[in-house]
């Protein structure tokens, strides 16, 4: 069984039809072990919470997509620790720090692959 750091953009895939949802969900089907920094629900629901003020979904359904994926099993990593890893990536790249913790929690984790 891999293990895979999990951006938030991969996993709204799973539940909203966008380009590359395909290659998303079969990452889905095979039992990976996901790994997510701590702020990743409120990432997956900040999207979801837009989709719904500009009319691209309803509040039911972005509620049920987040019970959905709070079923799926991920290991929760803080991001303090990871912090200051992901500000010299960010820092060097000109990337977010946030989208830079996905990084940095990559390579505070042996034997895991990003998707």
């Amino acid at each position: 069984m891999s293990r895979y750091v999990l951006d938030a953009s991969v996993a709204i895939k799973w539940f909203v039809p966008e380009v590359h949802s395909d290659a998303a969900r079969r990452l889905l089907a095979n039992n990976h072990i996901f790994l997510v920094p701590d702020f990743f629900f409120a990432e997956v629901a900040n999207v979801l919470w837009k989709r719904v003020r500009r009319g691209e979904d309803t509040a039911d359904n972005a509620r049920q997509t987040l019970a959905d994926l709070n079923a799926i099993p991920v290991e929760i990593y803080l991001s303090q620790p990871l912090m200051p890893l992901a500000l010299d990536i960010a820092l060097q790249s000109d990337r977010a720090v946030y989208d830079s913790l996905y990084l940095s929690l990559f390579c505070h984790s042996p034997e895991v692959k990003i998707f």
